[in-house]
């Protein structure tokens, strides 16, 4: 991958990159497009997923296990790769199409939610993401999310507020009316309403109830 990619390395982005991503692995500094593409052109060639050499690799293989369709594949190379995630970056890459396996993959989020591993935990919580609108879930989503009230990793809180916005982007009446049900460290609660006030796709009435909330 390198030899093939290696035109497209921008030292200003590496830079920022390694600012911005805490890894174990090198960063080459090739932006987002290009890897992307890159891929795309190789989205048959599942063994790439066995190569995690470079930072770029893991979002690369992250891009190609999203375009896996067949259910027991995606979760094949999905546990073998997650090992392999240390960072924000290439786990939030990682998307779930869960039409017809609501409950696996529900049930996989909470096995990984209960793991020690931080990115075993924020990859649980980022399955949940494709519930938002998922309103049969709901009360069991809110459920998990209170569970990790004594969470100490902020990469598990920050990514359990970005659910919780998520879900009231989606199911704003609904937080509304039970926010006295909601269980949230004060860093996690912070982060909600924070992400809420930036949010563009939630009402301006609904985010100062919040930030009232958030006070009490």
């Amino acid at each position: 991958m390198k030899e093939d990619l290696k035109n497209y390395i921008d030292l200003d982005y590496k830079k920022f990159s390694e600012r911005t991503i805490y890894t174990n692995r090198e960063i080459l500094g090739i932006r987002l497009p290009i890897l992307k593409k890159y891929a795309k052109d190789n989205k048959d060639n599942l063994d790439l997923i066995y190569d995690n050499t470079y930072h770029e690799n893991t979002i690369i293989n992250a891009y190609i296990i999203n375009t896996i369709k067949d259910y027991d594949l995606h979760l094949k190379y999905l546990l073998y790769f997650i090992d392999y995630i240390d960072n924000w970056a290439t786990c939030d890459t990682l998307k779930f199409n869960i039409k017809d396996h609501e409950l696996d993959y529900f049930n996989l989020s909470k096995k990984l939610i209960k793991s020690k591993n931080t990115f075993y935990r924020r990859v649980g919580l980022r399955i949940l993401f494709s519930f938002k609108n998922n309103k049969e879930y709901l009360n069991k989503i809110i459920k998990i999310i209170n569970s990790l009230y004594k969470e100490k990793e902020y990469y598990v809180n920050m990514c359990n507020a970005w659910l919780l916005c998520e879900l009231t982007i989606f199911n704003e009446d609904y937080i509304i009316n039970n926010l006295n049900n909601l269980k949230l460290n004060d860093f996690t609660k912070s982060k909600f309403v924070s992400k809420c006030y930036d949010s563009f796709r939630i009402d301006r009435d609904t985010v100062k109830i919040l930030k009232e909330w958030k006070n009490e």
